[in-house]
């Protein structure tokens, strides 16, 4: 089944339903937040969003983009943070968001994918690529994080 909506303007795309990744430019632009109906926005782009608007829930994560940052350890406590919107009701629309779609909130939108789907790093790329087939973690450092969280959550599993 194919989830992904591709927007002819590149904003964002939906991976699974009602979880979108995407930039600045779909994460500030409340028209159209509301056409796709996102409830929920989390920022991964270290800077506070402008938009205000009592309807869209905003959390701001202050991730940097560089090779240093140890993304890993926001993995396990956003995974839980966008668990608990959608058991607040499962037809929250979420979007994770960062500058431009591709390092910070893509990590963040996989490890969330691999805590609660029990695929594999592999198969979640595959599936976003085969969605949104342009440039995603070109930042090496996150793609080996997420790496060794896919590995240690297949550990715990085994070890049950």
């Amino acid at each position: 089944m194919r989830y992904a909506t591709v927007e002819p303007n590149g904003y964002m795309y939906m991976i699974f339903p009602n979880l979108y990744v995407g930039g600045f430019n779909a994460s500030t632009n409340y028209e159209y937040l509301k056409l796709h109906n996102i409830t929920h926005i989390i920022n991964c782009a270290g800077e506070k969003y402008i938009i205000h608007e009592p309807d869209i829930k905003v959390y701001n994560l202050n991730l940097f983009d560089s090779p240093l940052f140890p993304i890993h350890e926001y993995f396990e406590p956003t995974a839980n943070l966008i668990a608990h919107i959608y058991q607040q009701n499962p037809n929250n629309r979420v979007l994770v968001s960062c500058a431009m779609g591709i390092n910070r909130s893509m990590s963040i939108l996989i490890a969330y994918l691999l805590y609660s789907t029990q695929r594999t790093l592999q198969d979640i790329i595959k599936h976003i690529v085969s969605l949104r087939p342009y440039a995603m973690l070109t930042n090496m450092a996150f793609y080996n994080q997420l790496c060794l969280y896919d590995s240690s959550l297949r550990n715990v599993a085994s070890n049950k």
